[in-house]
């Protein structure tokens, strides 16, 4: 019952999902047209990306290219505006979950030798804003967009389109709220020792561009469900448990 309860408190918004699940039932009997409930598709490319970007985390790319970056920039608001950028761009491929988990907590780790908390939040709120304007602007940046891409049968053009005027907006408003972010110098993180495994990063890259490839249905679903499961496999298994 422990262990319940820390699930329960770690993960609220599943938790309250399969209950509420679980309440349907009682509303719609299940039938022989309950499988049909679940979008198949969906499920596999979003299960397929999430490996693939578990995997390109779990060896440090973002960070390097994160790092590769701030090399170029050299005051607090240049900083902010490269962090916003990234969440926002990445938020494209990688959902806006993602790129906040992985870059929000890069973000805390940089300024805490700045010592500037008040910057540092401006930044991440505005952060949090463009991972999540980046997100709605392509069929993979958010399960939603995948759920809607697929329902309607949309082209990734028309689908770009259609919510390019919003994304853009929303863009050039966060960037002006960088405008409050002092100009104070600051450094790039330093370069770790640590090498990155090629034959990793080409098996997950080889999987994320898979999945691209998928959701624009230049290759069945089950292609890139078999890469992420065999990437998995090969290179770490428990990326499967992250991704669960």
């Amino acid at each position: 019952m422990e262990k319940i309860w820390k699930f329960i408190k770690a993960q609220p918004v599943m938790a309250a999902a399969f209950v509420l699940a679980a309440a349907t039932v009682f509303i719609v009997p299940p039938d022989k047209e309950y499988i049909g409930y679940c979008n198949r598709t969906v499920l596999i490319e979003l299960f397929a990306l999430m490996a693939a970007v578990a995997g390109l985390r779990s060896i440090g790319i973002f960070d390097t290219a994160t790092r590769i970056i701030l090399q170029k920039t050299g005051t607090v608001r240049k900083l902010g505006i490269v962090m916003i950028l990234i969440c926002f761009f990445s938020a494209m491929l990688v959902t806006n979950d993602v790129a906040l988990i992985t870059f929000v907590p890069l973000t805390l780790l940089i300024y805490g030798s700045i010592k500037d908390d008040k910057s540092l939040i401006l930044t991440i709120v505005l952060e949090s804003a463009a991972a999540n304007l980046g997100s709605m602007m392509t069929p993979v940046g958010n399960p939603q967009n995948l759920f809607l891409y697929d329902k309607y049968g949309l082209t990734a053009m028309t689908f770009v389109k259609i919510m390019l005027p919003v994304g853009a907006l929303g863009l050039a408003a966060v960037l002006l709220m960088t405008l409050f972010l002092p100009k104070d110098k600051c450094e790039a993180p330093k370069r770790s020792d640590s090498k990155m495994p090629v034959f990793k990063a080409a098996v997950y890259t080889a999987v994320f561009l898979l999945c691209i490839a998928a959701v624009f249905r230049l290759v069945p679903d089950w292609v890139c469900l078999i890469a992420a499961v065999a990437a998995a496999l090969i290179c770490d298994v428990k990326l499967l448990l992250k991704v669960v």
